[in-house]
């Protein structure tokens, strides 16, 4: 019997005795994560101590970049498939915003149009970054089934392009406008609404801005396919209200409503027109003023409303997407009269349409009502991790540089199809801040893709 108790007390100590030891690694683990996240945070705000060259060299110029990783080439080869379907083409809006001439006009421009001399802080959207060169080589590598890549401008050729390789060509505004009055044109709707009148252009061609790169191989199918029918790519964000009180599905719902007679919601459109005196809106409308990119998605809004009912309508991603030029035409008939007036707009303004959302929901439209063979798929870029970007800000020179080590990381993490690059300045940049951004990004983009393009001078 004794001998049986030894045996329980034994068992026993041996549990206490795990129990213990369990409980010091538990603690063990816990003391070296706090160590080692320690030594990382140190090593995180020890930025501000080197030497910005250093900090360039060290995370941007390194030679092993994020496109020469092994897994990213294996997943690379494993997508390798050109397209041999149908004729593809690219068309890229550019300008070169930092040209004086170009300056000039747009300042006389706006001197003419009476704005105040703080909107000349829209000239930071022209702000030519050297991104158009970078996107080449991305379309180069991850596009190779484009047949033809078009560049249209206001006469103004890239410095480094070659216009002797009969793949790229460069077109002039004045080709594809019909109204020549409408020239010069200084904003993006304004020419998108002419690009499908390309010569030569094929029935669907990719549209791009010079602010997008391509960060992996993509398919046609990428953006087209016979099951899935038009691939369009949305921010998970639709659009709500115009005021305070005014759903944006009001307008235009053939309801003259109180609530919806402001003027971010264009006094409810049609809907109040048989009535003399507008009824007074029960609240303020200053936080719902929209700026000109804001106003005009509302504005396109407002016309589909009226041309098929109201409906919830989504934001279009700021990526490469395709366009059937057919159906684009069919849409510019549909509302003539709003295509000319933002065709003939030269400052943004948001009683322009929105060529991009405009088409996307019309081509949803069709889908639903099964009209012209059309089928659409809805692909959240934010959800499925497509798209990275980079937003170019007043963040001083230090945090830049933090901010292209973090993009690097989530390149590799993601490896996502786009990276793109978008201005969020509030301010003038002087020239140096201009050189100092442009060459940092140059740098980084060297790095992900150091191998010129066929495009290029030699």
């Amino acid at each position: 019997m004794a001998g049986l108790n030894k045996c329980c007390y034994s068992r026993i100590f041996i549990r206490k005795m795990f129990k213990v030891r369990r409980f010091h690694n538990a603690l063990f683990g816990l003391l070296v994560g706090l160590f080692c996240l320690t030594i990382y945070n140190k090593q995180s705000n020890s930025w501000d101590a080197k030497d910005t060259s250093e900090l360039l060299s060290e995370e941007i110029d390194s030679q092993e970049s994020y496109m020469s990783g092994r897994k990213f080439q294996e997943l690379n080869e494993r997508t390798q498939h050109l397209n041999n379907e149908e004729e593809v083409d690219i068309v890229y809006t550019w300008v070169n915003g930092s040209d004086p001439d170009f300056i000039r006009n747009f300042e006389q421009l706006m001197k003419n149009e009476k704005k105040s001399k703080s909107d000349i802080v829209a000239l930071n959207r022209y702000n030519d970054w050297g991104t158009l060169k970078y996107s080449l080589r991305s379309v180069e590598k991850f596009l190779p089934w484009i047949r033809q890549i078009f560049i249209v401008t206001n006469g103004q050729i890239p410095y480094w392009l070659t216009l002797n390789n009969p793949r790229i060509s460069v077109v002039m505004h004045e080709e594809i406008f019909e109204n020549r009055s409408h020239l010069p044109a200084f904003t993006s709707p304004a020419i998108e609404c002419h690009i499908h009148k390309i010569h030569g252009l094929s029935k669907r061609f990719i549209y791009m801005n010079d602010d997008i790169i391509i960060t992996k191989k993509l398919q046609f199918s990428d953006f087209y396919s016979e099951k899935e029918g038009h691939k369009l790519r949305f921010i998970q964000e639709r659009l709500e209200h115009c005021n305070a009180l005014c759903p944006a599905n009001n307008v235009n719902n053939g309801i003259c409503e109180v609530n919806c007679t402001t003027a971010s919601c264009e006094f409810d459109g049609d809907d109040c027109k048989r009535f003399k005196e507008l009824p007074a809106y029960p609240g303020t409308d200053k936080d719902f003023l929209y700026d000109s990119w804001s106003g005009s998605l509302r504005h396109t809004h407002f016309i589909l409303n009226k041309a098929f009912g109201p409906r919830d309508r989504y934001i279009p991603e700021h990526a490469a997407i395709l366009i059937d030029k057919d159906l684009f035409a069919d849409l510019i008939k549909s509302f003539r009269e709003e295509w000319e007036i933002t065709s003939s707009t030269k400052i943004r303004h948001h009683l322009t349409i929105q060529p991009e959302f405009a088409y996307y929901n019309y081509l949803i439209i069709l889908g639903q009502s099964r009209a012209k063979g059309v089928k659409t798929t809805r692909i959240w870029t934010k959800k499925n991790a497509e798209k990275i970007d980079f937003f170019m800000d007043d963040r001083g020179r230090i945090e830049r540089l933090m901010q292209y080590k973090l993009c690097r990381r989530e390149l590799l993490l993601k490896q996502p199809k786009f990276l793109v690059f978008s201005d969020h300045f509030n301010r003038v940049l002087y020239d140096a801040e201009k050189r100092e951004i442009q060459d940092s990004l140059r740098t980084f983009l060297q790095n992900m893709f150091p191998k010129a393009s066929e495009f290029e001078l030699k």
